[in-house]
């Protein structure tokens, strides 16, 4: 079993697709949310991947008591049939144990963060006026008397492997561009799609070196810059023929 708690919004009531699922089946908001989370909690127990095994649409119907609602998971991507079992798209993003670790450690430092930021201003509110106005020389790390650099440039593998080794994923959970996706009606799918074209263009040969790949790819991103997609009349996120290149070239790809 993945663990005993899973994780959800506290805005997904108010989800464009939570939204679209009661307006097609004509319910209350607050039912939807209840019955994704029955769902999730399923997927949580009795997959470790995303996939599970002997449930078809009907049958997940049945469990949840709410025919139809299946069908409008697959319809706003948030399900796939796979013929002997359904999926969850992105699991690993959100439930699973490595999702799960990431979202404490985000916890974790953000707690940190308001900690320190308190004690600082606390610290700020207790020096005088005089003691701001006095010039304190920085004191050089030991060992030499140079002061710290900060971090060049760096190729994409570079970090890659960096993360591998702290076992940290190079795209956190709860990085901005995540939401961005969501809000901008982007497909996990495509999001990922995008990942795996980025990566492969900088790890090309003189491919330019940065010193923040998550904000880089953020850019990529909200610019569009590889036009793997776009919005047809209705509003709806589809792939460009650029972008169906891209799928085919990294289909299986990690």
């Amino acid at each position: 079993m993945a663990g005993d708690w899973i994780k959800m919004r506290a805005c997904l009531h108010t989800h464009p697709k939570i939204v679209r699922i009661s307006s097609a089946l004509n319910a209350d908001r607050l039912r939807t949310v209840g019955a994704l989370h029955a769902v999730w909690c399923l997927f949580d127990v009795h997959s470790t991947d995303g996939r599970l095994d002997g449930y078809s649409p009907e049958a997940l119907d049945a469990y949840i008591g709410w025919t139809g609602f299946s069908a409008q998971m697959i319809a706003v991507g948030w399900l796939e049939n796979a013929g002997t079992a359904l999926v969850t798209p992105s699991f690993n993003r959100h439930n699973g144990q490595s999702a799960k670790r990431r979202a404490q450690e985000a916890d974790r430092k953000r707690n940190d963060r308001s900690v320190r930021s308190s004690s600082a201003s606390e610290a700020d509110k207790l020096r005088t006026r005089e003691e701001k106005n006095i010039n304190i020389s920085p004191i050089p790390p030991k060992g030499g008397d140079k002061p710290i650099r900060k971090r060049e440039a760096h190729p994409l593998q570079t970090y890659l492997d960096e993360c591998k080794a702290a076992e940290v994923p190079p795209i956190a959970a709860d990085d901005p561009v995540v939401d961005y996706a969501e809000s901008a009606k982007i497909p996990n799918e495509f999001l990922d799609l995008q990942w795996r074209e980025f990566k492969a263009r900088y790890r090309e040969p003189g491919a330019k070196q940065y010193k923040r790949w998550p904000v880089v790819f953020g850019k990529s991103v909200r610019g569009n810059w590889f036009k793997l997609w776009y919005f047809d009349n209705s509003g709806q996120c589809c792939l460009t023929t650029v972008g169906i290149q891209a799928r085919n070239t990294h289909k299986g790809a990690a």
